[in-house]
């Protein structure tokens, strides 16, 4: 039986319901957290250090500002001379030059596939950086070494073996200084995702890093700045894939930043 209410009801005291939209930020943004002024001066001092002497950081800041804004490459890569230098630091077997070798083949593609490439090396640099982290004697550069290899000869994969000694890594990051934790992040980021994700990432750990972003703007530590912007944005990829000989960092998502179509609102009765 329909009874009346005791009351009137009045429409606009009804629950309103919005449509719920996700409030996630990306913990770090290339688009958000790099603004122009950080670029023109990133690109300044790279300029500056083409006019005063060539060092592997100077191919390295080129390689890493490469990948982080590919679309504006005119920026900082006037020419080939860059090429021609790298060129000249690679020497046949020569085992501690595959950071040189990434840089070269990140920037300047064809120039690379010009040159005889020794997988057999690869193989061999992986297998032993890979003894050295079960072993806990690595160093910071062998991390680094392990990710130019993987974008060098993307055919290498972890062996259930390594995956072991990767593993090793994860109690190791929360002991670490953050400049060791960020290399154990990148390394496992890019060849176990799976690993990646039982890291005790905090809040602290992004604080202290854009406040060490900060630090080094003031200070003018360019090369620095660049090298840590490029580990951090490896860090909060949405994804690392190896496709056409490259290493692509599929940028997070940051839901800040999406515009939502705002639905009409319903009442519920």
């Amino acid at each position: 039986m329909i009874t009346k209410s005791e009351r009137p009801i009045n429409i606009k005291d009804l629950v309103i319901e919005e449509p719920k939209v996700m409030d996630e930020i990306a913990p770090f943004s290339i688009k958000r957290d790099i603004d122009e002024q950080n670029y023109q001066a990133m690109v300044k001092f790279l300029n500056n250090r083409f006019m005063l002497r060539w060092s592997e950081d100077t191919g390295e800041t080129a390689c890493n500002l490469y990948t982080l804004f590919p679309q504006r490459r005119e920026d900082f890569i006037k020419d080939n001379s860059l090429s021609d230098t790298l060129l000249d630091w690679i020497r046949p077997g020569d085992s501690e030059r595959f950071r040189y070798k990434y840089f070269l083949k990140t920037v300047f593609p064809d120039v690379y596939d010009q040159f005889p490439v020794n997988k057999k090396l690869f193989e061999e640099r992986w297998t032993e950086i890979m003894k050295n982290i079960g072993e806990g004697n690595q160093g910071s550069l062998d991390l680094e070494d392990l990710v130019c290899i993987k974008a060098l000869d993307q055919d290498l994969v972890v062996s259930k073996e390594q995956k072991k000694n990767l593993e090793d890594l994860v109690p190791r990051f929360n002991r670490a200084t953050l400049a060791n934790q960020v290399r154990k992040a990148v390394v496992l980021k890019v060849l176990s995702p799976e690993l990646f994700d039982k890291l005790n990432i905090t809040d602290d750990f992004w604080k202290n890093n854009r406040e060490y972003l900060n630090f080094l703007k003031k200070e003018n530590r360019w090369l620095d700045f660049v090298k840590r912007v490029y580990q951090l944005n490896i860090i909060s990829a949405q994804e690392i894939k190896f496709q056409n000989g490259e290493m692509v960092i599929v940028p997070p998502v940051d839901l800040k930043e999406v515009n939502v179509v705002p639905l009409p609102e319903t009442r519920r009765f």
